[in-house]
């Protein structure tokens, strides 16, 4: 997995965090172990942007890191 989103040192598995959004995130992502795929946010980025930008600012206030091999 080249492009991914890495949980926060806090957090030891997606299932602890309680979100709705994250929830979808996690549903429709391919997860391993720490990092979660950033194929879905890419094709959410094209077709829903409202739901795309909420997922990121939780993301990026919840303590996530983003990846990419760019």
């Amino acid at each position: 997995m080249k492009d991914f989103i890495q949980l926060p040192a806090i957090v030891k598995e997606v299932n602890e965090i309680y979100s709705e959004n994250l929830e979808k995130l996690v549903r429709n992502s391919n997860v391993q172990k720490n990092k979660i795929s950033l194929e879905y946010l890419r094709e959410l980025y094209k077709t829903d942007r409202d739901f795309f930008m909420k997922i990121v600012d939780e993301l990026s206030l919840r303590g996530f890191s983003f990846f990419t091999d760019k």
